[in-house]
């Protein structure tokens, strides 16, 4: 920043200063040099200074929200595009940047308005946000003749490229994808979004070393690019390494608090770590930002599912299926919440559904041919067997899981735990169980779990009612901890714990489970 006395003197001088004005090309060329180098933070700093003294430099104000939106900043760049004037010669190149803007903040069906002409100077612009507003609302075919026709025109378009890859690996081509990266490696060796691509191509293909090769070096050419800590994260959580991925995450916000594609990567994060009440705190802290978009509702479902919060879950993931019919995880946790609230019908339909979906059909299947080989594979292949009931499936790949050298994931040991005991190999399920305390001996989930298969081993009642107990102190309001404890409270002697335990939780139970808590109540 300027020296008080400096500002003071500029301010007061009856004719323009020419150190003033030397001073204030610095800030316009530090800028755009910055931007051309991919420092965004430090081009946003020198801008915001320069157009400080200069509020009418039009070409400066495109240039800032050119920043904005590279450091995923919609509102911010929206802002400076809308003070353009109309009569402007630069009001074009504003108004094919304005769609840019809204993608970020998730309005598809604006941008599709906004972009119906694709023509003149900034054409490629203007395609570019339709085809990514196209594959938003799920029209992928669409995006692709969008993509066609503007490379028809402009063949070596970075950006049209980027996009037309990212599509082919989502939709699980990856030879076409990597043939997209070969590509654009050789105009663009060290552009960063192409490495990002390439770094992601990698993983799909199994090759997660040189992924992560690239996404370091993505780090290293843009140190405060939000996006390049944000996918070194995702490799890092791909192969279980979840300190690391969370790590890059945090690191990710705090370059740009509201990204909210991270926010919702960490709070899923924490969930299938078992920290359901963090990964809730991250969306209700996040809200504002994340409310609106797909993949938070699903997020926000499972969470409430877990939190045993039926009525938010219901209306989270209804609405999230409603679009997404075919994910498998989303359809269980709804299948679970039917069932606890009494709606059999409903729920026996959900299990249909389960029965007769292909898995290829589903997200979570891209999501395995992304990244074939590494722990999240693995996971994600037993989470569709789980949310099928085939537990001997899911046991098939836990088995492999927890026998992979050096793993000390506490989840894959907790579920390989819960699997045993749903086809009743108790010894091995508490074996499982007690391999998970050791990892994560506070998490109240691997508590649950531990008491849970002491309990039904016949083993240790007493450490079973404190593990219990402590995991119910965390989440008092999830039903199936409560329902656990109270039958290992009632056997341990303590049944008028027991019984008031059962009729706390009375409330958030189907007709049918009321009628077997009366039952046991009864007898006790």
């Amino acid at each position: 920043m300027l020296k008080p006395v400096l500002v003071i003197a500029c301010l007061a001088a009856a004719t323009p200063m020419a150190g003033c004005s030397e001073l204030q090309t610095d800030y316009l060329a530090e800028g755009r040099e910055a931007y051309e180098s991919g420092e965004f933070s430090r081009a946003r700093i020198h801008l915001l200074q320069y157009l400080d003294g200069n509020p009418d430099d039009g070409a400066a104000r495109i240039l800032l929200a050119k920043v904005l939106l590279e450091i995923g900043d919609g509102v911010g760049a929206m802002r400076f595009l809308e003070q353009i004037a109309d009569d402007s010669e630069l009001r074009n190149e504003a108004k094919s940047l304005i769609p840019e803007a809204r993608l970020l903040e998730g309005q598809y069906k604006m941008v599709l308005e906004l972009t119906e002409e694709v023509s003149g100077p900034f054409s490629a612009n203007m395609a570019w946000a339709r085809a990514f507003a196209q594959v938003g609302l799920d029209r992928v075919e669409a995006a692709m003749d969008t993509i066609d026709a503007a490379l028809r025109q402009t063949p070596k378009d970075i950006r049209l490229l980027l996009l037309k890859g990212n599509i082919l690996l989502a939709d699980g081509k990856v030879a076409q994808a990597h043939s997209v990266v070969r590509q654009l490696s050789a105009n663009e060796p060290d552009n960063v979004r192409v490495m990002l691509l390439a770094g992601r191509v990698a993983l799909a293909r199994g090759n997660e070393s040189e992924a992560r090769k690239l996404f370091s070096r993505a780090v290293e050419l843009q140190p405060d690019n939000s996006v390049t800590y944000a996918m070194l994260g995702d490799t890092y959580r791909q192969s279980g390494e979840m300190d690391k991925a969370r790590e890059n995450y945090e690191r990710s916000l705090q370059l740009l608090p509201g990204n909210a594609k991270v926010l919702i990567s960490l709070a899923e994060l924490e969930l299938f770590e078992g920290n359901v009440d963090l990964a809730h705190q991250i969306l209700q802290n996040s809200r504002m930002r994340v409310q609106s978009l797909p993949l938070a509702m699903r997020l926000e479902g499972l969470i409430a599912t877990e939190r045993g919060m039926h009525e938010t879950a219901l209306t989270k993931l209804e609405r999230y299926i409603r679009d997404n019919p075919t994910d498998p995880i989303a359809l269980s946790a709804l299948g679970r919440t039917y069932e606890a609230l009494g709606e059999t019908e409903k729920m026996n339909n959900i299990e249909q559904v389960l029965a007769k979906l292909d898995p290829s059909d589903s997200d979570l299947e891209i999501a395995v041919q992304r990244s074939d080989g590494t722990l999240r594979s693995e996971l994600d292949k037993a989470n569709q067997a789980l949310a099928r009931q085939d537990w001997r499936a899911a046991d098939a790949v836990y088995s492999k899981l927890v026998n992979r050298p050096g793993m000390d994931n506490p989840v894959v040991f907790n579920n390989a735990a819960m699997v045993k005991l749903q086809l009743e190999n108790l010894p091995a399920a508490l074996a499982m169980a007690e391999k998970a305390y050791r990892l994560a001996p506070n998490d109240p989930f691997v508590q649950d779990s531990l008491g849970w298969t002491l309990f039904l081993n016949g083993k240790q009642p007493d450490r079973a009612a404190k593990l219990l107990t402590r995991a119910y102190e965390a989440n008092p309001d999830n039903s199936e901890i409560s329902w656990h404890l109270a039958q290992v409270l009632a056997s341990t002697g303590r049944k008028a714990d027991a019984v008031a335990l059962m009729e706390r939780l009375k409330p958030n139970l189907s007709p049918a489970d009321r009628a077997k808590i009366d039952t046991l109540i009864a007898r006790l």
